[in-house]
């Protein structure tokens, strides 16, 4: 691939996702200021329930092709008929528990009438992964990038839509649902392509598939279930939560908690993106045999991934109670406050992200599951013991706990087993730590000496980022192939 194209296609993928982290706000803008707080939450619950179900539904589904398809090339397509299969079992079981999980739960009558149109949601999310996987194996960033951006602009349309003629929540989901099914005539058009080998793999040559026998379906999950168990374990702890806030607080708790989880998903998702439809499919195909590409990305890119969260999270501390006032309302004045105290969880998801990238290789793969499950453990635990002791902040205490946790067992994780060290690491440490200490500061003292002091300690971060920018090695070698390549 020529330096030109993988230029156009990371542009091709942040500009459309720039343009899909806009649209997807202001949607959620508009959405919290036309509604009432608890028809918010009902409407958000609803909906991230039918999306964290999907989600589980796709059991690894399209990160898994990637890999398959990544070591055996154009006879990886013999475990897609199995694959498919599972895939439709997991939909089916998972909109059952669905209904089930409304209908028995305490929620409102209103989110559970909302929650049975937004099983057409469900269906959209589950085949989503794994027919967006047909373009990354493609690596047709731009239809990819087109097609992403086009799932959040349908949903931005019908909202436009429903504040000009002012549409009440219940009409507000039904438009919901025809984007959806929308979506889902794609996703199963590509689907059907992929069924039968109309696609072009890049990387593997010419079309030569010669297998000649398919795996059953009982070893397709077994293949399946490391890539499935992530996906799972992952939506538990980040996107769960919502759920356990609505069953545990009511809709309105429920609606400002996710207000913090849309800024927080609009400030990870371009990094995250940048890994998940452009790199990961690369390193697949670099673990068989270009290490020292994937070791590189791994130690430069955790630096970066540090670094960058504490220049992004700064600013958070300080801005994040106003801009959300602003954004969304007076209503959501708290969330605001939680955001800046969140911003310490920032480094740690763009680094547990980034080391988290090489983990999904098939060597290390069953231990990120491992990780990522008891990370889910001890977010349901923490969620539902400190919500009904202290409220809404427990659900936030435990959030950058669990982020703690799972940036912890990957960096030991990729120290020990898959045994890349990282120059100068305790230095990235230190810098971090202050960036803590000086957030917890501000965000437990309302006045302008606590501010002050916290301040200071932002500074002092600051100063040993840039001493360590110049000394360190690694950082250095990076500039200078990049200089070269030139």
């Amino acid at each position: 691939m020529s330096k030109k194209k993988s230029f156009t296609d990371i542009i091709s993928i942040w500009t459309s996702q720039l343009g899909a982290v806009v649209v997807a706000f202001i949607t959620q803008m508009l959405l919290a200021r036309s509604l009432s707080v608890a028809d918010y939450g009902a409407f958000m619950t609803a909906f991230n329930t039918a999306m964290l179900l999907g989600g589980i539904a796709c059991f690894g589904a399209g990160p898994n092709w990637l890999r398959i398809i990544g070591r055996e090339g154009w006879n990886g397509l013999r475990w897609l008929r199995p694959n498919l299969i599972l895939l439709v079992v997991t939909t089916v079981a998972s909109s059952i528990l669905y209904i089930i999980l409304i209908r028995f739960s305490s929620t409102s009558e209103l989110t559970f009438f909302i929650s049975i149109a937004f099983v057409s949601v469900l269906l959209t999310r589950s085949f989503s992964t794994p027919a967006e996987a047909v373009y990354q194996l493609e690596e047709n960033y731009i239809r990819l990038s087109f097609l992403k951006f086009l799932n959040h602009g349908l949903k931005f349309l019908v909202v436009i839509i429903g504040v000009l003629f002012g549409f009440s929540v219940i009409s507000l989901a039904f438009g919901y649902v025809f984007t959806s099914i929308a979506m889902l005539i794609w996703y199963l058009f590509l689907l059907r392509r992929i069924s039968t080998h109309n696609i072009k793999l890049v990387g593997h040559g010419e079309y030569s598939f010669n297998a000649k026998q398919s795996p059953d379906v009982k070893t397709a999950f077994v293949f399946l279930f490391p890539y499935g168990a992530t996906t799972v374990f992952y939506l538990i702890y980040f996107q769960a939560p919502i759920f356990f806030v609505n069953i545990t607080l009511g809709d309105e708790s429920a609606g400002i908690y996710n207000v913090i989880f849309t800024v927080l998903n609009v400030i990870f998702l371009l990094p995250i993106t940048l890994y998940q439809s452009y790199l990961i499919p690369k390193i697949h195909r670099w673990s068989t045999g270009e290490r020292s590409k994937v070791d590189l990305l791994t130690k430069v890119g955790s630096k970066l991934s540090i670094m960058l969260g504490i220049v992004i999270g700064i600013p958070m501390v300080f801005i994040s109670p106003f801009v959300t006032s602003l954004i969304f309302g007076d209503e959501y004045k708290l969330a605001g406050i939680f955001i800046s105290f969140l911003a310490v969880v920032v480094p740690l998801r763009l680094l547990s992200n980034n080391i988290g990238s090489v983990l999904v290789t098939e060597k290390y793969i069953k231990k990120k599951a491992f990780y990522q499950f008891y990370a889910a453990l001890l977010s349901i635990g923490l969620n539902f013991l400190l919500m009904n002791k202290i409220g809404l902040v427990g659900a936030i205490y435990t959030l950058i706990l669990v982020e703690l946790l799972v940036a912890l067992l990957f960096v030991v994780c990729l120290m020990t087993d898959v045994k890349v060290r990282i120059d100068k690491f305790n230095s990235y440490v230190c810098q971090y730590a202050l960036f803590f200490v000086g957030t917890l500061i501000i965000f437990q003292s309302s006045t302008s000496t606590g501010i002050l002091i916290g301040s200071v300690i932002f500074v002092c971060s600051l100063v040993i980022m840039l001493l360590t920018i110049v000394r360190d090695k690694e950082l250095k070698e990076v500039i200078l192939r990049m200089k070269e390549k030139k």
